[in-house]
């Protein structure tokens, strides 16, 4: 085993281009900067792509590529990043999975909360959730999961409670029967395992594929080798995921081989700023999609549910531009396929 200081990289790696993608107009959610001095640490060609200021091409082509309503909403950055992509390479890089295998969401030591939290009274949930919706949506956001029928993992996961959902959906959809029940994740092993098994699957190496493939690039993806998976099971760190040990393999290796400074900056997701979108240069093409004829006359989205959402929404009542990307999604997807438009 060779010291991290001893390590060298033996090929020239100038002419690689690292891609990023900017968001101009969104400082809290922009990296761009900190990824072009990483880049330049590595020896990389650092290659921008910014999001445009009005995404609506974006949020079209991606519902066109992936032939399903796909809710996710960084399916959108990722075609868009993976269309200059195709433009210089044929073969790109991702870190994708290396929260599933390292333990790196949030939620894994969320789970910790749960047992208390199922003892708090649901008026006292509810009201205080909606209390501190602007200010922490993540703190509401774990008060409304603690009340969840199927875990409190599960209720991190989902966009809006289930009672929620009800109200957008319109009379072809209202009357469907809800999945059975099932109990969620209680440990961060066990929820590790799930995300493993089911959420890196069936939606993040999904929506990368399709959003690759869409421009003839393909992805691999590092951190699910076998090898490096063998490894992180054998980890043995004094309190795991539980406590967000694990990925601090991957920042001790950053911090001594690439930038001590990076080492230290807090954990961001790929992140599409729905919420301030929406209010802004999406809110034209919500309106158009949830509040048209053809929705209307389609009947899975309730006319007077959506309008409730989309004015809660603008007016600051509420944050749910996830939602309403899911909802646009829905019916993007339907006028597609079955109107043929």
């Amino acid at each position: 085993r060779v010291p991290w200081r001893q390590v060298r990289v033996r090929h020239n790696v100038a002419h690689l281009p690292a891609f990023t993608l900017g968001y101009p107009a969104f400082e809290g959610v922009d990296e761009s900067q900190r990824a072009k001095q990483t880049a330049e640490r590595l020896g990389l060609k650092h290659v921008l792509v910014p999001c445009p200021e009005d995404p609506t091409p974006w949020v079209l082509g991606a519902a066109n590529a992936f032939d399903e309503p796909f809710a996710d909403s960084s399916a959108v950055p990722s075609w868009g990043l993976a269309r200059e992509v195709g433009r210089h390479v044929r073969v790109v890089l991702s870190g994708t999975g290396g929260d599933e295998v390292f333990g790196g969401y949030r939620r894994y030591w969320l789970l910790g909360a749960g047992p208390w939290l199922r003892n708090v009274p649901e008026f006292v949930r509810s009201t205080v959730s909606k209390v501190i919706e602007r200010r922490t949506p993540q703190g509401a956001r774990l008060l409304r999961a603690g009340g969840d029928p199927q875990g409190l993992y599960r209720g991190l996961l989902r966009l809006q409670p289930l009672a929620e959902v009800r109200n957008v959906l319109g009379p072809r959809l209202e009357h469907v029967a809800e999945p059975e029940p099932r109990p969620g994740p209680s440990t961060p092993w066990e929820a590790m395992a799930e995300d493993l098994s089911r959420y890196l699957p069936e939606d993040l190496l999904v929506k990368e594929d399709r959003a690759f493939m869409a421009h003839s690039v393909e992805g691999r993806f590092p951190y699910l080798d076998d090898r490096v998976m063998r490894a992180a099971r054998d980890l043995e760190l004094k309190g795991g995921p539980g406590r967000a040990r694990q990925k601090q393999v991957l920042r001790a290796y950053v911090r001594n081989a690439v930038d001590a400074d990076l080492a230290r900056v807090p954990k961001h997701g790929f992140a599409f700023p729905v919420d301030a979108l929406y209010r802004g240069a999406l809110r034209d093409l919500a309106d158009d999609t949830l509040l048209g004829q053809k929705a209307r006359e389609r009947g899975f989205i309730a006319p007077a549910g959506a309008r409730r959402l989309l004015r809660d929404h603008i007016h600051g009542a509420r944050d749910v531009g996830q939602t309403i990307h899911a909802l646009v999604m829905l019916e993007l997807w339907a006028r597609r396929v079955l109107d043929g438009a």
